[in-house]
């Protein structure tokens, strides 16, 4: 009876898992175009700026469905980091290195490297000029490689728990599955992550 039971409830078990991944995948592409840390770290006057309003305008015109780009993905990440500096201006510098290498122009999922950018600037330290944030992209064939390094931030147990990764890793599954590659590692000093998507 039991054996029957788990044969019975195990596709709706596999289907509750798989729509739970698709939700995960949404939130990953819905925080990614709107960083609720990035906003709440603005006052009201900085919220106001003109280059905040237009990021932000330019990014709420992108829908889950869209691709877009490499390079207009790296020049939005660009803004994106630059909203940061700007949010952050009266408390610390930020300092941040972005590597751009690319064999041509792919066309990729909207905001899909966004997560990893996102983590290290939320848990990570980087308003250390000896210690920045590391921003390395590369197309190389049909192979897209992306490295992202920080300070390790030691009052976190593992960055890699963060919500925002988890929800990545299914956009991840999602939109390249059985194509793409992602590993974490850390020691006392810096967190790394790694990705290669199989384009």
């Amino acid at each position: 009876m039991k054996n029957l039971l788990s044969r019975l409830l195990r596709p709706a078990l596999e289907d509750k898992i798989e729509n739970e991944e698709f939700l995960r995948a949404e939130l990953s592409f819905y925080t990614s175009r709107t960083d609720d840390n990035l906003v709440g770290e603005m006052n009201a006057e900085k919220q106001s700026h003109a280059f905040f309003v237009k990021y932000l305008l330019n990014t709420l015109r992108i829908s889950l469905e869209d691709k877009i780009s490499l390079a207009q993905q790296t020049d939005m990440l660009k803004d994106y980091i630059e909203c940061y500096r700007h949010a952050y201006s009266e408390q610390n510098q930020l300092y941040i290195r972005l590597n751009v290498e690319q064999e041509g122009d792919p066309m990729l999922p909207a905001f899909i490297l966004f997560p990893l950018v996102q983590n290290a600037l939320r848990y990570g330290y980087n308003s250390i000029e000896s210690f920045p944030l590391k921003i390395t992209i590369k197309i190389i064939a049909n192979t897209l490689t992306m490295e992202v390094s920080n300070r390790v931030n030691h009052h976190i147990a593992a960055q890699q728990d963060s919500p925002e990764i988890l929800n990545y890793k299914a956009r991840l599954a999602v939109c390249y599955p059985d194509a793409h590659f992602l590993l974490f590692n850390s020691n006392s000093h810096t967190f790394k992550a790694s990705l290669r998507i199989q384009l």
